[in-house]
């Protein structure tokens, strides 16, 4: 058996950084809820320097260390660190998993060797895994629909399909949903031809421009009033007793119940004024999957065969604070793939992920191991929904018409200069009033009235 490592999620969000920090020491890590049994670390801090630079926790002082404890680190008087030596227990008040704590990276190594954990999780055997059990799952006679969006994951989801099946097992379908970087979509079907897949391609921009959904909130009302209660007649009395007649007036009043009740509102449609992206995201994959599914009618695929595969990634759970990684933390954003058509597929054991498991960078690792092309595999980081999530809103119901040029250009130009590493896209737009998700497990509320707006994104 591979030995693992638990990481005890207590809520943070970043524990998905630490996760991602000993994955790529080649060991294999799980997020569990704080109340699994605890691990005892020991020797944290071999071989570093007597000084380091790391990054404090925000706010939190261990104020008095306990008894049995002694303060091994300390910044300003300040404890840092904490170590039983006899009970093998040690504690961190720092950040060894990001950057701006440069020995981060030793600190988790002391860890593993501490731990006596083989180092063998690494990117080639993970392949072959990943390989194993898509093969195991889809087995000889079924098919598999793999949605594209042409970015790294879905293309590296798909030569992961073309190595593990037949390629007539494989229906490779890609929607132009008009919110597509300039060509996207040709690029797609070229890019793909090359792994021997034949992709389908949907133009259905005008229909996502025009798309609307239904949102599922929870609304609290105010119950109150009174209830009659109405006696019945005895077989003594008759039926213009008084005690009948008393009994009809007696009435009980009920102070006011506040009631939660779930109710499925209309949202969009999405050229009208959505500028919230939760409900874009909601919308946007909404239509994506009824777009599929029209699709997968007119291909005459046997539902019952067929599969559906999507690039999901291990942050992207994280982030939507999926009970598959994490049962404390707080959702930063709903993941555009978690549609209704979708869970109740997963449910019944029909969509396959085969990167649920992988960090970004692990799935550009992956895409290097299966030589796929460089300008693929560095490709920016781009959401689902596209530009409709990129553009925060406009004051028009278009994108100016000279945007994808401008954009293609300094991409471009950036590239010359050895920067397209850093630099994504410039543009401008008037915005109008609107809300932004939460950011870095911090949340955040942004409100914009009519101010032109200089937008320069690095991701």
């Amino acid at each position: 058996m591979v030995d693992q490592i638990a990481i005890l999620d207590a809520g943070a969000q970043y524990a998905k950084v630490i996760d991602r920090r000993i994955r790529e020491l080649c060991v294999e890590s799980h997020i569990l809820p704080l109340n699994t049994p605890i691990s005892q670390l020991k020797g944290h801090f071999k071989n570093l320097n007597k000084k380091e630079l790391v990054l404090l926790t925000h706010g939190d002082v261990v104020s008095t260390v306990a008894q049995s404890f002694k303060a091994v680190a300390t910044c300003n008087n300040r404890i840092t660190a904490i170590a039983n030596q006899e009970r093998n227990m040690y504690g961190l008040q720092f950040h060894p998993e990001v950057d701006l704590t440069p020995c981060g990276t030793h600190v988790f190594k002391n860890f593993i060797k501490i731990a006596g954990i083989e180092q063998s999780y690494a990117i080639p055997n993970r392949i072959q895994t990943c390989i194993q059990q898509i093969q195991s799952t889809v087995g000889p006679e079924k098919k598999v629909l793999l949605l594209l969006s042409g970015g790294v994951d879905s293309t590296v989801c798909a030569a992961l399909l073309a190595k593990a099946l037949k390629p007539e097992q494989i229906v490779a379908v890609h929607i132009d949903n008009g919110f597509m970087r300039k060509n996207e979509s040709s690029d797609v079907v070229s890019a793909l031809a090359k792994l021997q897949l034949k992709v389908h391609l949907v133009r259905a921009s005008l229909e996502f421009f025009c798309s609307s959904t239904l949102m599922q909130v929870a609304v609290e009302t105010c119950a109150s009033g009174s209830s009659v209660q109405t006696a019945s007649k005895m077989a003594t009395e008759e039926a213009n007793s008084p005690s009948v007649e008393a009994g009809q007036k007696i009435s009980t009043s009920r102070l006011p119940t506040m009631v939660t009740e779930m109710r499925r509102i209309p949202i969009g449609p999405l050229n009208g004024r959505v500028t919230c992206p939760e409900q874009k995201r909601r919308i946007i994959g909404d239509t994506f999957m009824r777009v599929a599914a029209r699709k997968w009618t007119d291909l005459d695929l046997d539902q019952e065969q067929l599969l559906l595969c999507q690039g999901t990634l291990r942050p992207d759970l994280i982030e939507s604070a999926s009970h598959c990684v994490s049962v404390k933390a707080d959702a930063i954003k709903t993941h555009h793939n978690a549609t209704d058509l979708v869970i109740k597929l997963k449910q019944m054991g029909r969509v396959i992920e085969p990167l649920a498991d992988f960090h970004k960078d692990e799935v550009r690792q992956i895409g290097r191991e299966l030589g796929l092309p460089s300008d693929f595999i560095n490709r920016h980081p781009f959401p689902g929904p596209g530009l409709a999530i990129r553009v925060i809103c406009a004051t028009e119901a278009f994108v100016d018409r000279d945007f994808l040029e401008t954009t293609s250009l300094i991409k471009m130009i950036s590239g010359y200069a050895s920067m397209s590493q850093k630099v994504s896209h410039t543009f401008r737009i008037s915005v109008t009033e609107t809300y932004l998700i939460s950011y870095v497990g911090i949340n955040l509320f942004l409100k914009f009235n009519q101010e032109e707006l200089f937008i320069f994104s690095t991701s």
